[in-house]
């Protein structure tokens, strides 16, 4: 009983941490370069969600490039605000700075403010998430520098970051065999990942990592001689059709035209990817590797980031990999591929950006975690043992 106290205080510790270095970081960063475009998305939301107008509101193809579910989350925020004078598009703006003083100082900043806390509270969710799973994990994600920077702003990452988590462990915990129900677990998981979907797509890797890692299960009962290999199949298949419904009903934005919509969207971040932009930034195919290991926002933001621990984070993941495959009751694999299916994204992808870093960084905390358990391996027994009895770690 004192063991499951200590842990829940750990856990509150940990969240109040996380909650102090976000809030820190909501209050006073400066404006980010695409915070204005998805604020002007919520607006444009909000203006449809007060008239009541469906047509309008399933039309709204500003920022259409994205997923429209986390832009809605800021319209529906938005409409509780008194109507506000039409946003003029960015390229009217004379520039970030101009539309971040001269407008929103005047009159969007409270606006601004509740969506920037929207967001902060998708990340404490995913902290409090990870935590309750891994302590040592969660205390890691809540002083990540990007994860507290990218989860504290005007940006689409925390909402799909926190269902990407939650369809994994969903996943994890419908492969249980002490789970009584696994078909509620599986659905729970294929909802989580349609909503992840809807919010950006690139934290989709999360859901091929499910793909590959119960493929590969299934893989190893066939050669086992198991005839449970069809039924398998069958599950992945109503857990991808619920996860793709999900999507489509999330997205409002492909009600009229799907396909169309779709491919339209799919089809701009492959022409950004090869664009003038990204051939500018001309940024190295090994940059994530640059952002996963080092703690730029901390250099970026001095003083408003405080928590430069990220290199830590980084070499702990490395080494806790070959430990975090066969953890939680073998069912650690899907972590492992989660990350390295993501990393592969990365590389390969043109477009590598800081933000898309924050698709790695739950299964690096994961791993991260593992990794101070086998160095946890060269503590004295006796130390161990009095620990283990006070904190039940």
């Amino acid at each position: 009983m004192r063991a499951r106290k200590n842990r829940l205080l750990a856990i509150l510790l940990i969240l109040m941490t996380a909650f102090v270095l976000r809030e820190l970081a909501a209050t006073r960063l400066p404006g980010d370069y695409d915070e204005p475009i998805y604020f002007r998305a919520g607006q444009l939301y909000a203006g449809a969600i007060r008239a009541g107008d469906l047509q309008r509101f399933t039309n709204i193809d500003y920022a259409g490039e994205h997923p429209a579910l986390v832009n809605v989350v800021y319209g529906l925020i938005f409409s509780r605000f008194p109507p506000i004078i039409t946003i003029p598009p960015p390229e009217e703006w004379g520039g970030f700075e101009g539309i971040m003083n001269a407008v929103l100082g005047r009159q969007y900043m409270a606006m601004f403010a509740a969506a920037r806390h929207a967001s902060l509270v998708f990340g404490l969710l995913n902290v409090l998430l990870v935590a309750a799973v891994s302590p040592a994990a969660g205390a890691l994600l809540a002083v990540h520098t990007y994860t507290v920077k990218y989860t504290s702003q005007v940006y689409l990452e925390a909402l799909p970051m926190l269902t990407a988590t939650l369809a994994v462990f969903a996943y994890m915990r419908a492969r249980s065999e002490a789970t009584r129900r696994p078909v509620l677990w599986w659905a729970l998981s294929a909802v989580a990942l349609g909503l992840t979907a809807a919010a950006k797509y690139v934290y989709c890797v999360a859901g091929v990592a499910i793909l590959a890692d119960y493929l590969w299960h299934l893989i190893g009962q066939r050669r086992a001689g198991e005839k449970s290999t069809g039924r398998g199949l069958l599950v992945l298949t109503a857990w991808g059709g619920l996860a793709l419904l999900v999507f489509y009903a999330a997205n409002p934005y492909l009600w009229p035209d799907p396909l169309g919509r779709l491919t339209a969207s799919l089809a701009f971040h492959a022409a950004y990817s090869q664009g003038a932009h990204v051939q500018e930034m001309a940024l190295p195919w090994y940059q994530p590797f640059i952002w996963l290991f080092t703690a730029q926002p901390f250099l970026w933001h001095p003083g408003i980031i405080i928590s430069p621990f990220d290199v830590v984070t980084a070499v702990l993941a490395v080494v806790g990999l070959r430990f975090l495959w066969p953890a939680y009751g073998g069912r650690g694999r899907v972590l492992v591929l989660w990350w390295a299916i993501g990393l592969a994204f990365l590389l390969l992808w043109n477009t590598k950006w800081p933000q898309y870093s924050l698709i790695l960084t739950v299964p690096m905390s994961l791993s991260a975690a593992a990794g101070l358990r086998w160095l946890w391996g060269f503590v004295p027994a006796e130390v161990k043992a009095s620990v283990s009895e006070r904190y039940g770690w």
